[in-house]
């Protein structure tokens, strides 16, 4: 229910960046129950990284979220959505600032 950039074994810990390029093609591919299970994890999370946070890791969460979201076309998925993107816009705002 979570990606990894490599096996599990060795990276026990989800690495969003390298999920968010994961979780864009699974649903470009058609895979959007895969797509769409993975995005609960993507929706919580904000910063962390594996192990360490990482400034931009709010912007590749929202990028992946919407591109499930527009391979969904579900609206009922894009309002559930909708409190986790605002969160992570907000956050980027506070972090220009």
């Amino acid at each position: 229910n979570r990606t990894r950039p490599g096996d599990p074994l060795d990276y026990s810990l989800p690495y969003l960046r390298e999920g968010a390029y994961q979780m864009v093609a699974l649903a470009r591919a058609g895979q959007l129950d895969v797509a769409k299970q993975l995005s609960g994890y993507f929706a919580e999370t904000d910063f962390i990284n594996g192990i360490h946070p990482e400034a931009e890791i709010p912007a590749l969460g929202i990028w992946a979220l919407t591109a499930v979201a527009e391979q969904l076309n579900q609206p009922e998925y894009d309002r559930s959505l909708w409190p986790s993107i605002q969160r992570k816009a907000e956050l980027i705002v506070d972090m220009l600032s």
